[in-house]
C-alpha cells in the first residue's frame, strides 16, 4: 500500500516515480510473492480506473501507464524464473487435484459447503477478535456506520477506485486456499479488500464535514476502541503460553534435533495458535528443526541430518489433518526418522510410543524424548 501510494503521488513524473517504484516492487516481491501480485493488480486496476475517468480518454495514455507498471515487474519476474519455485512440479495450486480427489471420494459437495462457511467467517473475522459473535456484531455495526456516512456524502469513494474494489471483492471469492504451496492465501483477501476500502475512502468536505454526523463517527471510534481493547485482553493468554513454552524449551539441549506437533486443525480454531513455536525453538533456543522449506514456495532447502530426518518422517500433508490417526502417524514418523525430541502443543492426550519419556511439561506444552528407531 505504501508502494501504491508513492506511485499515485508521483505517476505524473515518471523520472521520479519509476526508479523508486522499481526498487519498491523488487522489495515487495522479496517479502512475499502474493504481496507483489496484489501490488501489481491494485495499481493495474487503479490505472484503468483513472483512465476511465479521464477526459479526453486516449488509449495511448493507458498503454503508457500500463507499460510503466510492466517495467516494475521486470526484476521480480527475472528473479522468479531463476528459482526452483518456478519449476516446481506442484504448479500454481493444488485445487484441481483436490477437486478430482474429492469428487472420486464423493465428498466434493461437503467440502464446497465447508469452504463457503469458512470463507464467510474469514470475511466477518477479517481481524480476529475474541469470538465469532463479537466479530460479526462489530462487523455489521461498522458497515452500517460507513454506509450511513457514504449515503450522506460525508465519506466518498472516488470512481477511479471502484474497479480496484471490485477486483478485491472478486479475489475474496475466487482465490484458492493455497497458491505455490502456501496455505491460507484466501484468508488474506478480505483483509486486503478492507485495507483497500479504507485507503480509497475520502472525506467529503474535509474533516469539518464529518462533524455533521457525530453519531456515526462516534460509533466508528467506539467500535475501533472496543475491538482493540477486546483483542488486547484476549491475546494476554499468549503471555501465559510464552512463559510455559520458555520453561519447557529450556530443557532442550542446545543443538538438539526436534520435531514439533500441534493439534489445532483450523486457522480459526478457538484455541490459541501454536504454529510459531517450532521456528522459535530454532531462533531462540538453538534447536535444529523443520524450517519453512518447500520447493513450491521458495528455494530454501534443508541439508545434512535434518534433511534426511524430514524426508524419512514422511509426515502427512496438512490436508490430511482431519484424517483419523493423523497425529499418531506424525509421532511414529518422528521416531522412525530418528528425531530424538518432540515438542507437542495441546498433545497431552496423545498416546506416546513405548520407551518415550516426558522430559518437561508446562501448560499446553510437552517435551518428549523419543526412543531410538529400531
Amino acid at each position: 500500500f505504501a508502494g501504491c501510494g508513492w506511485w499515485l503521488m508521483w505517476r505524473h513524473r515518471l523520472a521520479v516515480a519509476l526508479p523508486v517504484a522499481i526498487v519498491a516492487a523488487a522489495a515487495i516481491f522479496m517479502v512475499h510473492g502474493v504481496a507483489f501480485a496484489l501490488y501489481g493488480l491494485t495499481l493495474g486496476a487503479l490505472e484503468i480506473g483513472l483512465w476511465l475517468q479521464a477526459r479526453p480518454r486516449r488509449l495511448a495514455t493507458l498503454a503508457r501507464s500500463l507499460a510503466a507498471l510492466a517495467v516494475q515487474a521486470v526484476i521480480p519476474v527475472l528473479l522468479f524464473v531463476q528459482t526452483t519455485t518456478a519449476r516446481s512440479a506442484e504448479g500454481l495450486t493444488n485445487a484441481d487435484e483436490s477437486i478430482a480427489r474429492l469428487r472420486r471420494a464423493g465428498a466434493l459437495a461437503d467440502r464446497i459447503r465447508t469452504l463457503i462457511e469458512y470463507r464467510l467467517q474469514t470475511i466477518v473475522r477479517v481481524a480476529e477478535g475474541p469470538s465469532l459473535w463479537f466479530d460479526a456484531a462489530t462487523f455489521v455495526v461498522t458497515l452500517a456506520a460507513l454506509a450511513w456516512l457514504l449515503r450522506r456524502g460525508d465519506l466518498k469513494l472516488p470512481r477511479a477506485a471502484w474497479l480496484a474494489l471490485v477486483l478485491g471483492g472478486v479475489l475474496v471469492v475466487v482465490v484458492p486456499p493455497a497458491l505455490f504451496g502456501v496455505g491460507f492465501v484466501a484468508d488474506r483477501m478480505p483483509l486486503f479488500l478492507a485495507l483497500l476500502l479504507v485507503g480509497a475512502l475520502r472525506i467529503g468536505d474535509g474533516i469539518g464535514g464529518l462533524r455533521s454526523a457525530p453519531a456515526a463517527v462516534g460509533v466508528l471510534v467506539a467500535v475501533a476502541a472496543l475491538r482493540l481493547a477486546a483483542i488486547a485482553v484476549d491475546w494476554q493468554g499468549y503471555a501465559r503460553d510464552d512463559a510455559d513454552f520458555a520453561r519447557v524449551a529450556a530443557a532442550l539441549p542446545a543443538g538438539a534435533m526436534v520435531e514439533t506437533l500441534f493439534t489445532g486443525t483450523e486457522r480459526l480454531d478457538p484455541r490459541r495458535r501454536c504454529q510459531m513455536y517450532g521456528p522459535r525453538l530454532i531462533a531462540e533456543h538453538r534447536a535444529v528443526g523443520r524450517l519453512f522449506a518447500n520447493a513450491s514456495q521458495q528455494p530454501l532447502q534443508l541439508g545434512g541430518p535434518l534433511a534426511a530426518a524430514v524426508a524419512a518422517s514422511r509426515r502427512p500433508s496438512f490436508a490430511e489433518r482431519r484424517a483419523p490417526g493423523y497425529f499418531d502417524r506424525v509421532v511414529s514418523g518422528a521416531v522412525t526418522a530418528g528425531f530424538p525430541w518432540l515438542l507437542m502443543c495441546d498433545g497431552s492426550a496423545l498416546a506416546l510410543p513405548p520407551d518415550a519419556l516426558v522430559e518437561a511439561s508446562a501448560g499446553r506444552f510437552t517435551l518428549v524424548r523419543l526412543p531410538e528407531p529400531r
